[in-house]
């Protein structure tokens, strides 16, 4: 991104547009915002700016996609002595994300 000099008193207005797609992002909706800069003098020579326009955020959503696979897990148990079986249970539950 270039950077922005302003030397003189004015209005200056900018557009942002965000582009581009990536699998599994979902861009925001409004794609495009406009960014105003009004500059003034103090009347001493020194310049003061203030930034106004649509707000400057992006919201974009990145949903994962399922892949077949599997998961090796296992357990180390510390400073406990397993029951008479030997073994301690562990389960796992599906959640959906939402859920």
């Amino acid at each position: 991104m270039e950077k922005v000099h302003l030397t003189a008193p004015g209005t200056y207005r900018y557009s942002v547009t965000e582009s581009g797609s990536v699998s599994g992002v979902k861009n925001d909706e409004k794609p495009k915002r406009e960014i105003v800069i009004t500059v003034t003098d103090d009347g001493n020579g020194a310049l003061y700016a203030t930034v106004g326009g649509d707000d400057f955020v992006f919201n974009n959503v990145f949903e994962a996609e399922s892949v077949p696979g599997q998961i090796e897990l296992g357990k180390k148990i510390i400073g406990q002595k397993a029951g008479k079986r030997g073994n301690l249970p562990l389960r796992f539950k599906k959640r959906i994300h939402g859920s």
